[in-house]
């Protein structure tokens, strides 16, 4: 890194002098990131789900530097271009429907905060990186890239990095209004289902059948519309969906396990034990335990 001269500051007219020495500038709203992962995907195989993988209480934010793509998050498809950034939040479940196109390049910034509220603006969007935000991003990718970084050790320089760039996205958010794009034929069905489902919780024990009349389609075209156009079964997509929900209740929540069960759509509390432990590897209660504050 080229080093500054002093002589090159020294004589710089700095801000006026202070009228008052105890009341300067102060925080506002302040973005502090923790526990940050920080990767990179170059191909849309490295995008497959692993075992509990999409039930997570960290925040996910992907910034696409080449491949356009498709993200659907929660109820919402989202296309996802280059130059754009998303930020998915804790418990919203998440997929990639057709992301055919090889090699891409598309950089993970996760984390956890304990002030999540200075993040909403961020919430359902897509965002356009500022250079502001390009200068952060930049700078994050050279320290990843050094030989001495790791995630094993405290690094205050990263994590302030990594508050830079979120800030410079809430900034572009909250300065510009959002406007869903049109959806493309291939995801009408997609939101369909996902409309038909909705947020009501009493909707998710809904099967396929039911769901297929709701929308006034056969089952068996359903099914097909689906699969072609998200890349995953219905099946899979309702299964998903429950067990995200039901993750955020056990940790969010003071119900008990059984009623979680009920409401979010299992036919027993036997099916939603061995459902949940098959796809997280750990029992409901122990994934409460584990990451209830």
């Amino acid at each position: 890194m080229k080093s500054t001269s002093l002589k090159k500051i020294q004589g710089h007219k700095l801000c006026p002098i202070p009228d008052d020495y105890f009341n300067g500038l102060k925080s506002d709203r302040l973005i502090i990131p923790d526990n940050i992962l920080f990767f990179r995907r170059t191909g849309s195989d490295q995008l497959t789900v692993v075992p509990g993988s999409h039930y997570h209480h960290r925040f996910v934010c992907i910034i696409n530097l080449k491949t356009k793509g498709t993200i659907n998050v929660d109820r919402r498809i989202f296309p996802f271009m280059t130059g754009d950034a998303l930020l998915i939040f804790p418990f919203q479940y998440h997929f990639y429907p057709q992301l055919v196109f090889s090699p891409l390049d598309w950089i993970f910034l996760t984390f956890e905060t304990p002030h999540p509220e200075q993040l909403l603006p961020l919430r359902d969007r897509t965002i356009r990186v500022s250079e502001f935000g390009k200068r952060a991003l930049a700078t994050l990718i050279q320290q990843a890239r050094s030989k001495s970084f790791t995630f094993e050790k405290p690094d205050n320089s990263f994590i302030l990095n990594s508050a830079l760039f979120l800030h410079s996205l809430r900034q572009v958010a909250e300065k510009n209004s959002y406007k869903a794009p049109p959806l493309t034929p291939s995801h009408q069905i997609i939101h369909k289902v996902q409309s038909t489902i909705g947020t009501d919780q009493t909707l998710l024990s809904l099967s396929i059948k039911e769901i297929a009349t709701r929308i006034h389609i056969s089952e068996s075209h359903l099914r097909s519309q689906f699969r072609e156009s998200s890349g995953m079964s219905l099946g899979i997509y309702l299964r998903k969906l429950r067990l995200n929900r039901s993750c955020g209740l056990l940790i969010n929540s003071r119900l008990s396990i059984g009623e979680i069960a009920e409401k979010c759509g299992f036919t027993s509390l036997f099916n939603f034990g061995r459902t949940f432990k098959r796809e997280n590897r750990c029992t409901p209660s122990q994934f409460r335990s584990r990451y209830r504050s």
